[in-house]
């Protein structure tokens, strides 16, 4: 017996190999009991066998039963293998009928062996009174080749199913072996793959679109960033045509180093351009105390606010001291060692011009003074004195002149009456113009005899304060200075305040002196009053700036609506007028 296969699953092998291995075994007993069988039948009716030849027989008989016993534990041994496989192994006659079958095979249809053996297998498994129309038994029996079929059962299992033929010594067809394996478990497995494969299939695709979408708003980035950095090379040059054209001096400073400077701002200080660069911008300033004093007063401020300026003076190449307007703005507020973008102006012709006009201004103030100084004198020596003498004569007159009617006489007082008002308010004033006191009784003298006059003229409580103040470390300018922002002051208090108590308090702070002026008036908005102090010609604080600033002095107000008035004025103490 021969089987040719040429595919097997799990077991299958085994099991072909076994079931060829029983084929051989019970082929060649067959041909020996044949054969055994003719000999002694030959023997008999010739003659009988010598003592010999009956031993002989009797130890090959002994041979054979010793044969027989062992094919029938090989059979035993192969058939406990084949019952032993999870495949049905079902042995079939040509026309269908069960031969054998493994243990496998008869449990599932619970079954014994007896009751399967010369049954035909489709009525067993199947059901069926025909054979299955896809059979690979059948297919094989006809075809003479091993035959296979994948096939679902009603109850929803698959099954492989192989069909081998079984041939004899002659290469005939004598029987067909049906192998049957469950493979449902590898049919959810192949439909599970499917299905993941299909869904990853799926998301590929649409990662596929994801990405190609993307692809393209990639591109349309790329092509905006392009536009945009093109834009940004274009305004990058417009910048850097502006910069180098433009007449302020504009360079960037890191940790105090010059990194880069435009053209206009070597040409300021008279040095080829990138000279500066790499250098310490301690070497343009005038002095160490001025650079350290910029550093000290603008960094903090740049720091705090991204943005600062101040007012310096630097060193040109050829030593020239000039004095520059300087902004510093920072790359970036939150670490300014990554740099500073500074922008200056000379500011020379500037401060010169300011100094001039200062010295004209002292000039102006100066003959201002001595005009008032002059038309003082001429009001109290000639005016007054003149009046006074007229007022004599009207008094004297009805005296001389006993004849004078009452009525007459009553006119007369009047007219006398008149005349003495007039002399005060020409003898006040001279005092404004020039009070006297202030040449002979110093400043602190002639203020509180001026703010006690005031105070009982205009109906005020007005406190004078003046604290250590030594007249003698006084100049003129700065005595003069001090009365009339006290008289212009207290003019304010009365006409803008509607203030009833006014202070004011003089303390010297070397080399300066300080002038205080309160109020509890109605107070204002100082940022609005100052803008249309300009357009409403009311120059009363503008005048009192401008005299502080004339003596190099500085004046702070403090005033909110409702809250009083706070004038705060330091000036030095024998500093002339600046420019002069």
């Amino acid at each position: 017996m021969v089987i040719k296969t040429r595919r097997t699953y799990g077991h299958g092998m085994a099991f072909v190999v076994c079931f060829y291995c029983y084929g051989l075994y019970r082929s060649a007993s067959v041909a020996f009991f044949k054969a055994l069988e003719d000999f002694l039948m030959a023997v008999k009716t010739t003659y009988d066998e010598p003592a010999e030849r009956l031993n002989k027989l009797e130890g090959e008989s002994s041979a054979r039963r010793q044969a027989e016993e062992g094919a029938q534990r090989t059979e035993q041994e192969m058939r406990a293998i084949l019952d032993s496989l999870l495949e049905h192994v079902v042995y079939q006659d040509t026309d269908m009928n069960v031969v054998w079958a493994n243990q496998t095979a008869c449990s599932s249809v619970g079954k014994t062996r007896q009751d399967i053996v010369g049954r035909r297998c489709y009525e067993i498994w199947a059901g069926r009174e025909s054979a299955c129309e896809d059979c690979p038994v059948v297919k094989a029996r006809d075809t003479g080749k091993p035959e296979t079929v994948e096939r679902m059962t009603p109850d929803g299992r698959w099954w492989y199913i192989q069909g081998y033929p079984v041939r004899d010594d002659h290469g005939h067809i004598v029987g067909m072996t049906e192998l049957t394996l469950d493979i449902t478990e590898r049919k959810e497995a192949e439909v599970a793959l499917r299905a993941a494969r299909d869904g990853l299939q799926q998301r590929v695709e649409e990662r596929t679109c994801e990405l190609l979408s993307r692809n393209e708003q990639l591109k349309l980035e790329i092509k905006e960033r392009k536009r945009a950095e093109k834009a940004l090379r274009d305004s990058e040059k417009t910048l850097r045509a502006i910069v180098a054209a433009s007449p302020v001096g504009i360079g960037l400073v890191q940790d105090r180093i010059i990194k880069w400077g435009n053209r206009a701002l070597y040409n300021m200080l008279g040095y080829e351009e990138g000279a500066l660069e790499g250098i310490n911008a301690k070497m343009i300033y005038a002095n160490r105390d001025e650079y350290e004093r910029v550093g000290r007063d603008l960094y903090p401020v740049v720091e705090a606010k991204g943005i600062g300026h101040v007012e310096t003076k630097w060193v040109a190449k050829d030593g020239a001291v000039l004095d520059f307007y300087v902004q510093l703005t920072a790359l970036d507020r939150g670490d300014l060692s990554k740099g500073v973008i500074v922008a200056a102006m000379d500011i020379t012709q500037r401060k010169q011009a300011e100094d001039q006009i200062r010295a004209l201004s002292h000039q102006l103030l100066q003959a201002q003074e001595v005009e008032r100084q002059r038309l003082a004198y001429d009001l109290h020596d000639n005016l007054a004195q003149d009046l006074s003498a007229l007022k004599i004569a009207f008094d004297l007159f009805c005296d001389h002149h006993p004849e004078i009617s009452s009525g007459a006489r009553q006119k007369m007082s009047e007219l006398s009456k008149g005349l003495g008002g007039g002399i005060l308010a020409v003898r006040d004033l001279a005092y404004d113009l020039h009070p006297p006191s202030l040449d002979e009784a110093g400043v602190v003298d002639t203020l509180e005899e001026y703010c006690q006059e005031y105070a009982s003229k205009n109906d005020l409580k007005i406190e004078f304060f003046p604290v250590g103040v030594d007249e003698s470390e006084l100049n003129w300018d700065t005595k003069i200075t001090l009365y009339r922002l006290v008289q212009e002051a207290l003019s304010n208090v009365k006409k803008h305040a509607d203030a009833s108590r006014a202070s004011i308090r003089l303390v010297p702070s070397f080399p300066n002196i300080l002038l205080r002026v309160e109020d509890d008036g109605m107070g204002f908005d100082v940022a609005a009053r100052l803008a249309s102090a300009h357009y409403e010609k009311r120059l009363g604080l503008l005048g009192m700036k401008e005299r502080v600033a004339l003596l190099g002095g500085t004046m702070e107000i403090q005033s909110r609506p409702g809250q009083g008035t706070k004038i705060f004025i330091e000036v030095p103490c024998g500093g002339n007028y600046h420019g002069q």
